[in-house]
Formats: C-alpha cells, sequence, structure tokens
C-alpha cells in the first residue's frame, strides 16, 4: 500500500509538471461573427472553422479540451469599416488567443479574412435557368424544367448595373434521364461582391415513359384539275406515333394526311407520295405505315 501511494504521488508530480511545460498543439477554433446589426447583410462567406497551430502550456490545451467550446468571435463592431472587415494576420491571430485561453498562436489559416456587407435593399431579379437535358430511348420529358422560385433577392456592395437583368443557374447538363429528376441546384452571384438570396433552388425535370399508339387518318387530295378528283386506295393510312402515358388517354390529335396532285410519281407508275400535317409537339417519332399509296384519276 504504501508502494502504492507514493506511485500515485510520482504520477500526480509528473503530470503537474508536463502540464506546466511548453507545447504546440493543432486545434480547430469554430468561426462567428457576432453584433451584426439587422440592417446589415453579410455579403462574403465567413469560415466555419479556422486551423490554428498555438504554442502554450498542457494546462491551456486541457482547458479548451474539457471546458466550454470556445469560438473564435469577431465584433463586427469593432472591425467594420466603410470597405468591409478586412482582418490581416496580427488580428486573426489576437481573436484566437482568447479563444485558446491565451495560448500563443503561431499559425492561423486562412491568415487573413475578408468580409464585406452592405445595407442597401435588394433587388429582385428573375432567375433564367441554364439546363441542357436528354432523355433515355422511350421517354419523354413532360414540359419544361421547372424551378421552384421564379425571382431571386440580389445584394451587393456596390450598386448593381443596369445591365445585369437576371440571375442564372449554375450550368447544367442531364443526359438519359428515365425518371423525374429533382436537383438541388446553386443560383450564381452576377457580379463579383454580390450575394443572392436564396442561394439554391430546387429543379424538377419531369420524365415519363413513351406508349406506342397508332390512328387511321382519311387520306385528303389535293390540287387535283378541276373536273377531276385523285382517289386514292387504300383511302386510309394508319398514323403510327409515340405518346407519353399521361396523355394516352386523354390525347386525340386531328392528323392530317395529304395525297397531293402534284406529287404523283413520274412515269406513269400509278402511286402519288403522303404528307402528314398538324402534329401535336407532344407526340415523338410520328410516321405514316406507309409513305405513298396506289391512285387513279376521276373524272
Amino acid at each position: 500500500m504504501t508502494f502504492m501511494v507514493f506511485v500515485a504521488i510520482a504520477a500526480a508530480l509528473w503530470c503537474v509538471m508536463t502540464l506546466n511545460e511548453e507545447s504546440t498543439f493543432d486545434l480547430r477554433v469554430p468561426v462567428r461573427l457576432v453584433h451584426v446589426p439587422d440592417t446589415v447583410t453579410i455579403i462574403s462567406d465567413v469560415p466555419d472553422h479556422v486551423q490554428v497551430s498555438a504554442r502554450g502550456k498542457g494546462s491551456q490545451l486541457l482547458r479548451y479540451i474539457f471546458g466550454h467550446p470556445a469560438t473564435a468571435d469577431i465584433d463586427f463592431r469593432l472591425y467594420r469599416s466603410q470597405r468591409g472587415i478586412r482582418l490581416g494576420d496580427a488580428e486573426m491571430k489576437g481573436i484566437v488567443r482568447q479563444s485558446v485561453g491565451g495560448a500563443n498562436a503561431t499559425l492561423v489559416s486562412p491568415d487573413s479574412l475578408i468580409v464585406l456587407y452592405t445595407s442597401a435593399p435588394p433587388v429582385q431579379l428573375p432567375i433564367v435557368l441554364d439546363c441542357n437535358v436528354s432523355t433515355a430511348p422511350g421517354c419523354s420529358m413532360v414540359g419544361q424544367p421547372v424551378l421552384n422560385v421564379d425571382s431571386a433577392r440580389v445584394y451587393s456592395a456596390t450598386p448593381l448595373s443596369s445591365r445585369i437583368t437576371a440571375v442564372t443557374t449554375e450550368p447544367l447538363r442531364f443526359d438519359d434521364i428515365s425518371s423525374t429528376l429533382v436537383r438541388r441546384v446553386r443560383l450564381l452571384p452576377p457580379v463579383a461582391g454580390s450575394r443572392v438570396v436564396p442561394d439554391s433552388a430546387t429543379l424538377t425535370v419531369a420524365v415519363e415513359p413513351l406508349i406506342i399508339k397508332s390512328r387511321p387518318v382519311v387520306i385528303e387530295s389535293v390540287n387535283a384539275p378541276h373536273g377531276s378528283r385523285l382517289i386514292t386506295f387504300p383511302a386510309k393510312v394508319n398514323v403510327i406515333y409515340m405518346i407519353p402515358m399521361s396523355a394516352y388517354t386523354k390525347s386525340a390529335p386531328e392528323f392530317k394526311v395529304i395525297a397531293d396532285y402534284d406529287d404523283r410519281a413520274p412515269g406513269g407508275s400509278g402511286r402519288v407520295k403522303l404528307r402528314l400535317r398538324n402534329v401535336p409537339a407532344v407526340l415523338q417519332n410520328v410516321r405514316l405505315e406507309v409513305d405513298s399509296v396506289d391512285y387513279y384519276i376521276s373524272k
């Protein structure tokens, strides 16, 4: 028991001596911007953390680790200026030193910080979607890609030019889409030193499968000479097309199939070319079952 008591005393003395020695340790310190007035909008991104290499006693490190989580608080009232908040290496080290219990911050990354802000009201601008979409074979896009918001507020440290008329999304490209796509996309600031609120939007690209359908259509003859009539065999032809599933039961396209007297095959072969008209934009791969039919001229 006596031996164990002396071992415990020696261990305690060793811990005290070790904690009183200076050493270098690396920390990840959270950053906060405090005391910002409600009339001010921060434009620049403030980093969530800074990497710190600090030199101090071990007891200071223990207080930082096991005490209340310390943050590097940047006081807006203290560092504000007409050009924004601009902190150099010395200011950053001073702010961090307070958060790590007085330990000497030998290295802070980033070593400087620029925060732009504005008190001016925002400019409301429409959003332009920069998107290129292609669907997989057998699928169709229903309508156009849409965003859940159609405009955004732009805050700028300097007045916006009158030539800036819209906010654009990040460039987007989606290939071979086979089902409805929902994606969060960024909105790009129109100029450097500006901020867009909201800074992102939800993009929805509605896609559904296509179904093959056919419809018989009566062939209409045109441009026959006065007193003559162009009669085709057969009198009807099937129009084959692909239609989105949601429109399958509701769609009744009014196709027109034309047999033009002037399109008769040369040499008296007895066939006339057919032309398809009135094709709705929602349909795809629309074609005639045959591209020409037999005919005779009735007088």
